[in-house]
């Protein structure tokens, strides 16, 4: 096929697996294990909801107002703005915060899972310090649980990067780029950085990190650092702290923790602090001109929604308790 010359083709490469998991899920004692856990699901969850529905959603109208006029004061929700915080506000959000968390109670309790495993494999793999890069809106609510606990943290809102041709534009090369300045993403931070850079995805094959990858080492953005640019997924740092901290014998055992982290999926698009900016159609830099407009405008920040500022003050409040836990551990 042959290949207009607005875009800039990378090499086809062969589909590579990172990790070889077993791939037991299509067995029928899994399969019968499966079914039974979704019920058990499906019944306290329709649980949760009668209770929110007859008990909370009365109480829940007036409070989530006075929420909004916190989240209101800025377009983000960060350290900044949870620092700012004074103690009614706490008062007001933490009772919200109970029934925002009823209502979604087995994704939010999965993600802050999962974004705790992943900090506390990613420091024991990096103990000196590192720059966390995440790479789409999936990893970003990892991210954000870092971000609160005081790591060097940066976003890269990207989108349709797992095609093994990847095909980008060169309006989109030059916005992106422009991004990328904005948030300090340059060869010369790459450089000039004593800490490695270390840029994750959740990864079931590969493509997206290995494309990210090469759109950085494009000419007209031109970071190629094998030495200091680290790719990996999300399944490394948490695997090396379950590892590492138990001593897993049965192989069944490790697969289902697995499949908590990687089957059901935790990921929210509502949680996400960054937009979808499309990496593949030939208009995305036309297209995605405007959202970045509002970026640039808004002092460099994607306006997150009410949900995405929830999220993010649960995330908060999770980090630092984990923080104080380690230190009196």
């Amino acid at each position: 096929m042959q290949i207009s010359s607005n875009y800039q083709a990378f090499p086809s490469k062969s589909l590579v697996l990172n990790y070889n998991y077993p791939q037991r899920n299509n067995s029928s004692q899994y399969s019968i294990q499966k079914m039974s856990a979704d019920r058990k699901f499906t019944n306290a969850y329709q649980n949760k909801i009668n209770q929110i529905t007859f008990n909370a959603l009365p109480k829940e109208i007036p409070l989530k107002e006075e929420v909004e006029k916190f989240f209101n004061r800025s377009i983000v929700f960060g350290p900044k703005e949870y620092k700012k915080l004074l103690s009614n506000d706490f008062t007001i959000l933490r009772e919200y915060k109970n029934v925002f968390e009823d209502a979604d109670w087995r994704d939010i309790n999965d993600m802050k899972y999962i974004a705790k495993l992943f900090s506390n494999g990613i420091r024991k793999k990096y103990p000196n310090g590192f720059t966390l890069v995440s790479i789409g809106r999936s990893p970003a609510f990892i991210a954000k649980y870092l971000e609160f606990q005081g790591e060097d943290i940066k976003y890269c809102p990207i989108s349709n990067l797992s095609s093994v041709k990847l095909r980008v534009s060169p309006d989109f090369i030059q916005e992106y780029k422009k991004y990328l300045d904005s948030i300090g993403l340059t060869p010369d931070f790459v450089q000039a950085t004593n800490k490695p850079i270390i840029f994750t995805d959740f990864v079931f094959d590969g493509c997206t990190i290995r494309n990210f990858e090469k759109l950085l080492a494009l000419p007209e953005i031109g970071m190629d650092n094998k030495q200091k640019m680290h790719f990996n997924s999300i399944g490394l740092f948490t695997e090396y702290e379950l590892l590492s901290t138990k001593n897993y014998n049965d192989v069944d055992y490790m697969y289902k923790i697995y499949r908590r982290i990687f089957d059901i999926d935790p990921v929210k698009w509502k949680y996400s602090p960054m937009p979808s900016i499309n990496s593949r159609d030939y208009n995305a830099g036309c297209r995605e001109e405007e959202k970045f407009k509002k970026y640039y405008d808004n002092g460099n920040r994607f306006e997150e929604d009410f949900d995405t500022k929830m999220m993010n003050f649960i995330l908060a409040e999770t980090a630092i308790k984990d923080s104080a836990m380690k230190k009196e551990v």
